[in-house]
């Protein structure tokens, strides 16, 4: 078993909310997402998009980003009956699920203020990588995302409009915004915005990534910049969405999984 995990587990970005989320008042903090005033997008356009399930109900999003081990937000349980489905623009049919053998939430994870909401996952099973299933790259330390970058980020969340399934992969762009701009937003729950999450998204609101997409990837330029984790209801103007900055946990994924 122990040549069988360090050679064949994957690494993913996923959600941590397990439970279906209660729906939110105007302007609360949240910690799971949708995506609003999106498009639809083929896997083969996110071939390292995947999808968080538990006793084979979707969850949330994930990110496929390497052959060997998977971080996540970490509010998840160490539970056996999690698995992902990959390779399909469907979170329901299609693709391959593979079973989660272990969960290791980051030791810093603040479950108040959202902090350092992350955990990595390992997969029973190995992913053969094909058009419909790869990698993403991450994003490191020394590459930081210039102010007003087009970003994407995708998911199968609620999208707010009954004409559009969220049954099929979704994707919105956003902009990467000053981080001044989150931490005034967010400044009457607290001082909790900071260097390690990532402020984006539509100043005007109307789109964004809320609930049902929370672990999806915030892609910027081919690379892995974020992970949904919060914001206040969805694509509210003046409040943009928060993401987890992958960067931060660079260092903390090669400790645990050698990626």
């Amino acid at each position: 078993m122990e040549f069988f995990l360090a050679f064949a587990l994957q690494v993913l970005f996923v959600c941590a909310v397990i439970a279906s989320p209660a729906a939110p008042k105007d302007g609360q903090v949240v910690g799971d997402g949708k995506i609003v005033g999106g498009y639809a997008v083929e896997i083969e356009k996110r071939p390292f998009q995947a999808a968080l399930m538990y006793r084979n109900r979707f969850l949330c999003g994930a990110s496929i980003i390497s052959e060997k081990m998977a971080p996540n937000s970490s509010s998840l349980h160490k539970d056996k009956h999690f698995s992902v489905r990959v390779g399909s623009t469907h979170h329901a049919s299609g693709g391959e699920v593979f079973n989660v053998h272990e969960v290791i939430n980051h030791p810093d994870y603040d479950r108040d203020t959202v902090n350092m909401d992350f955990a990595l996952l390992k997969l029973k099973e190995p992913i053969e990588f094909n058009k419909k299933k790869q990698p993403i790259h991450l994003s490191e330390l020394w590459e930081p995302v210039a102010l007003n970058s087009r970003c994407t980020v995708s998911g199968w969340g609620e999208t707010r409009d009954y004409t559009e399934s969220n049954d099929s992969l979704r994707a919105v762009d956003v902009f990467i915004l000053d981080p001044e701009v989150c931490r005034k937003a967010y400044s009457k729950f607290g001082d909790i915005y900071n260097e390690h999450m990532v402020c984006a998204g539509h100043m005007d609101g109307g789109k964004d990534a809320c609930f049902g997409d929370s672990g999806g990837p915030l892609i910027c330029d081919g690379r892995h910049v974020g992970v949904v984790s919060w914001g206040a209801d969805c694509a509210l103007a003046g409040h943009p969405g928060v993401y987890a900055k992958s960067a931060v946990i660079r260092e903390w994924i090669r400790e645990n999984s050698g990626v």
